[in-house]
């Protein structure tokens, strides 16, 4: 199986990492059992220790539901990321399960597969970025005053809101910088523009 092609970033990023594991899951098993001592130990292990087609039917469902998750608005995924992180702590919690079939797998899968909730936080900053230059382009052109940013802020639409929120951009008078709070960093840190012509 692999997983259907997607145009968006997140997706092609998603779907590249499966493939990646896909194509190297054989090497995986094979370097693992070179070290083995004992023809009882690599037996062992064969059973249930590390096994490449069970980590990557587990890889594939989790990158099925990211996908789907992906899939969803700025807004919907920045209010849900955390619950995915829930799941994902769920699964990696010790099982019994977990210890008898394919703990070595278990473990590669929960440690080696990314956040990628943080990179989609990165790719939501650039849209927002991109349309806070748009309604600084508008409102230049327009040549809108002080009093008239915020009608300007709330009637542009929903392709035109804070990605994250789906409200206007904030609009603050004093500095005459219309801005939204950014996520993708570690630190969270605003994005703005500044209406010069206001000045």
């Amino acid at each position: 199986n692999s997983l259907p092609a997607r145009r968006s970033i997140e997706a092609r990023m998603v779907v590249g990492t499966f493939r990646g594991m896909q194509a190297r899951g054989n090497f995986l098993e094979d370097s693992f059992f070179e070290g083995m001592p004992g023809a009882p130990l690599q037996a062992a292990y064969a059973v249930g220790g590390f096994r490449a087609n069970a980590t990557l039917n587990e890889a594939y469902r989790f990158f099925n539901e990211l996908l789907v998750f992906l899939a969803k608005s700025p807004k919907e995924v920045f209010e849900g990321h955390k619950a995915l992180l829930d799941l994902q702590e769920k699964r990696a919690r010790f099982s019994l399960s977990a210890v008898f079939y394919n703990p070595v797998g278990r473990i590669t899968n929960v440690h080696s597969i990314p956040n990628y909730h943080e990179y989609a936080f990165r790719v939501f900053d650039l849209i927002g970025f991109s349309r806070l230059l748009d309604l600084q382009r508008r409102a230049i052109e327009a040549n809108v005053g002080p009093d008239k940013v915020s009608s300007l802020l709330a009637g542009a639409g929903p392709g035109l809101t804070n990605p994250y929120t789906e409200l206007p951009m904030s609009w603050d008078p004093t500095t005459k910088q219309v801005s939204f709070k950014m996520h993708g960093k570690r630190n969270v840190s605003f994005g703005y523009v500044t209406l010069d012509h206001l000045k």
